[in-house]
């Protein structure tokens, strides 16, 4: 039933659901009903914070971020915003694969690996979050120099 009447852009958040849960109908259909009835409207924005899905714009600012002030900014952002940091993790891995050359992906690499072991074990994120967004952007400004 809600699949007949979708057109256009509604179209198009149907996919990324669909996408993000790996062709399952039913789950998708499931997240658009959840969706709808906490926000009374299915939006890209919505569908985003329930999914948790990282719009690429996060690590292109973060790459273009000027001073370190900047990724503060940025990281108090995601904070409020409730991003996981296992989400943003798994967001960066394909931009950094399509963004960075072999010598920055050895130096996030660790990281990476240290942050999965640290989030087991660590209730409040947000030093983790500070430590991975800094990271970043002191590896991607190594590359812009």
């Amino acid at each position: 039933e809600i699949l007949s009447g979708l057109v256009g852009s509604e179209m198009c958040i149907r996919d990324r659901v669909y996408d993000k849960k790996n062709g399952d109908l039913r789950a998708c259909l499931t997240v658009l009903q959840a969706v709808c009835n906490m926000h009374k409207a299915i939006t890209i924005e919505h569908l985003n914070e329930h999914l948790q899905i990282i719009p690429d714009s996060i690590w292109q600012q973060i790459e273009s971020a000027k001073h370190y002030k900047e990724c503060h900014q940025i990281v108090a952002k995601l904070y409020n915003s409730g991003y996981s940091l296992r989400a943003l993790m798994m967001s960066f891995i394909p931009w950094a694969l399509a963004h960075l050359d072999t010598h920055q992906m050895y130096k996030v690499a660790p990281l990476l690996s240290r942050l999965e072991i640290q989030m087991m074990k660590c209730v409040d994120t947000r030093l983790l979050l500070h430590e991975f967004i800094a990271t970043i952007w002191e590896t991607t400004l190594t590359s812009n120099v």
